[in-house]
């Protein structure tokens, strides 16, 4: 246990000095500079608050057909009052 820490402090004490590439070859992941990271980061906050307007507008929309649907059955009933009513009359 004693040997991986060591290990494992020694690596990421060398990886800052590493050449990107030779990361990138043995990890399989790429490295990317700070401004490509503020750039991804930034374009994921802006996707996520499209993603965060859309959600509410479909919520809306859904609220809006729920009260349609809602009206529509009361109406439903009320005409199917009426058939009785007058039927009985």
């Amino acid at each position: 246990m004693q040997h991986a820490n060591f290990a494992r402090k020694k690596l990421l004490t060398t990886l800052q000095y590493m050449d990107p590439s030779l990361i990138e070859s043995h990890t399989g992941m790429k490295l990317l500079t700070n401004e490509e990271f503020e750039k991804l980061s930034t374009d994921l906050a802006e996707a996520r608050n499209k993603i965060r307007i859309m959600n509410s507008q479909v919520q809306q929309k859904y609220s809006e057909v729920f009260k349609a649907n809602s009206e529509i059955k009361t109406l439903k009933e009320n005409i199917e009052g009426l058939k009785k009513f007058i039927s009985e009359s």
